[in-house]
Parts: C-alpha cells; structure tokens; sequence
C-alpha cells in the first residue's frame, strides 16, 4: 500500500514542478485545467467501476446524459450563438469526436485491466505537445519535460506495481 501512495506522491510532486507555484505561473486556467484532469481521472475511475456492469453503449448514454445536464446549467450564463457555419461544424465535430473517444475508452476498459490502459493515457502528453508547439508556438521548457516524466514513471511504476500485484 505505501509504495501505490508513493507511486501518487511523486506524480503529485511531478504536478508542482510543471505547475511551479509562487511562480507567477499559477493562474486562473492553471486551476481551471487541475480542476478537469481531476475530474478526467474521477470519470475513468467510475468508467471502469461500471464497465464491470453496464455495456459501452449504455456508458456513452449516461455520460452524456450526465455532461448535458452538467452543462447545461451554465447555458444561461455563458452561452454565445455560434458564428459562421465553420464554428458550427467545429462544434459538432467536437462533439462527435469527443462522443467516440469517450465510447473507445469505455469500451477499452471493459476489455483490459485499467493498469494497462491508463498509461496509454500519457500518449497524450505527446499530442497535446505537438499541437501546442504547431498551434501556439509553445514548445515546453526544461521543467515542464522534468515534471511530465516525472508523471509519467510514476504512472508506469503504479501500472507495474498494480499488474505484478495482480499477477501474485
């Protein structure tokens, strides 16, 4: 058990050391992006628990149940009406890109144990890196690489960690 908190500890400290608080990096969005990747991992949880039971497409409908009502709450306050058809298009393709990732997640996690799924998250890392330097022009700094593979071995120490404890 002491060695899966510490396996969580270090990502925790890997977060810091991207984040760099007192650093006058730590901003509004800077919470607001914590904020998601906290309930990401709080959304993979409760997938997994209830792929045990429910099929992927029962999972889809109930989260996207559960995020319209969600977001719908903040409709009155911050909806604006699309303008133009490409803003148009690029919202429903949000949304059905977004639709069927959730629905390969789903279904991946009914099929394989989450200790071998979950590190193929940090494939992201690499993505989210790419578009931010093709996109934005922003390419990270030598902190920002130091705590992502901090993340990142900690993550694969606990997929290990967990598989091997499995496996006994």
């Amino acid at each position: 058990m002491w060695d899966r908190g510490a396996g969580v500890l270090s990502s925790w400290v890997g977060v810091l050391i991207v984040v760099r608080p007192g650093s006058g990096q730590l901003t509004t969005a800077t919470l607001l992006l914590l904020g998601a990747s906290a309930c990401y991992a709080l959304y993979q949880i409760a997938t997994r628990r209830s792929s045990m039971h429910d099929t992927a497409e029962t999972g889809i409908i109930y989260a996207a149940l559960v995020g319209t009502v969600a977001t719908s709450l903040l409709v009155p306050f911050t909806f604006e009406t699309p303008h133009g058809i490409a803003n148009i298009a690029l919202m429903a393709s949000l949304g059905v890109f977004g639709g069927v990732g959730h629905y390969f997640v789903i279904r991946a996690f009914r099929l394989g144990p989450a200790a071998l799924i979950s590190p193929l998250g940090y494939l992201e890392l690499v993505g989210t890196t790419t578009l931010g330097y093709l996109v934005f022009g922003n390419f990270p700094d030598s902190w920002t690489w130091a705590g992502a593979g901090l993340i990142i071995v900690s993550g694969v120490y606990i997929a290990i960690r967990e598989r091997r404890r499995r496996r006994d």
